[in-house]
C-alpha cells in the first residue's frame, strides 16, 4: 500500500498475509454395531463410513470420504478373528466356538485419526451339536454290514435257527465335524 502526498516522498506499507487456516473434522461409523453369529463360525461384512469435514477459515468447503485407519480386537482372542479389508468396510470371520456349553463375546474396535472410535460387539452361540443314529445288520461277523432290509432266505417247513450280527452306535458332530463315536444298545423287537 503506497501513501502519497504532492510535496513528500511517497511511503510504502508492505502486507504479508499468510495462507487461509484450513481445519478438518473427521468422523467415522459402522454397520451394524452389534452382530450375533452361528456357534460353527461364520463370516460377515461391515460398513464403515470413514470421512472428514474440510473447513477454510470456520467455513464449511465439503466432505471427503476416507478409510478407517484400524481394526483390532480388544476383547476376546484375537487369533479367533480374521479381518479383511472391503471397498466398503471389512469382512470378519468368527472360527467355530469348540465350547458345548457357553457362548462367547468378542469386541472389534475401529479407528479413524483423530474420530471417536467405534465398537463391534460379536456374540457367538455356543458350538452346534448334532447326533446321529446308526443301526446295521449283516449274516456274517466281520463284512456286509448294511442298513438296508436284512434278507435271511428261506427257512424249511421244519423250522430252524437264525443267525444275524448287529452294530448299533451313535455318533456326535461338533460344528459339523465328528467328535466322538459311541456304541449303544439295541431293542431287537419280535
Amino acid at each position: 500500500v503506497t501513501f502519497d502526498f504532492p510535496t513528500a516522498t511517497d511511503q510504502t506499507l508492505s502486507i504479508s498475509q499468510e495462507g487461509g487456516q484450513v481445519t478438518y473434522v473427521d468422523h467415522l461409523s459402522i454397520e451394524p454395531t452389534t452382530k450375533n453369529v452361528s456357534g460353527s463360525g461364520q463370516t460377515f461384512d461391515v460398513i464403515v463410513n470413514a470421512n472428514y469435514d474440510k473447513y477454510l477459515n470456520g467455513v464449511y468447503q465439503e466432505n471427503i470420504k476416507s478409510e478407517y485407519t484400524n481394526a483390532r480386537v480388544v476383547e476376546g482372542s484375537s487369533s479367533d478373528i480374521t479381518i479383511t479389508k472391503t471397498s466398503t468396510g471389512c469382512s470378519i470371520r468368527v472360527a467355530p466356538n469348540p465350547n458345548e456349553n457357553s457362548s462367547r463375546t468378542y469386541v472389534v474396535e475401529f479407528t479413524y485419526d483423530s474420530a471417536t472410535p467405534v465398537r463391534l460387539t460379536i456374540t457367538q452361540d455356543k458350538a452346534v451339536v448334532r447326533y446321529e443314529c446308526l443301526f446295521e445288520h449283516s449274516t456274517q461277523p466281520s463284512s456286509g454290514y448294511n442298513s438296508n432290509i436284512l434278507a435271511m432266505g428261506p427257512i424249511g417247513g421244519q423250522g430252524g435257527n437264525i443267525s444275524f450280527y448287529i452294530k448299533s452306535y451313535v455318533r456326535k458332530y461338533v460344528n459339523g465335524s465328528l467328535s466322538s463315536t459311541e456304541a449303544i444298545k439295541p431293542t431287537l423287537i419280535l
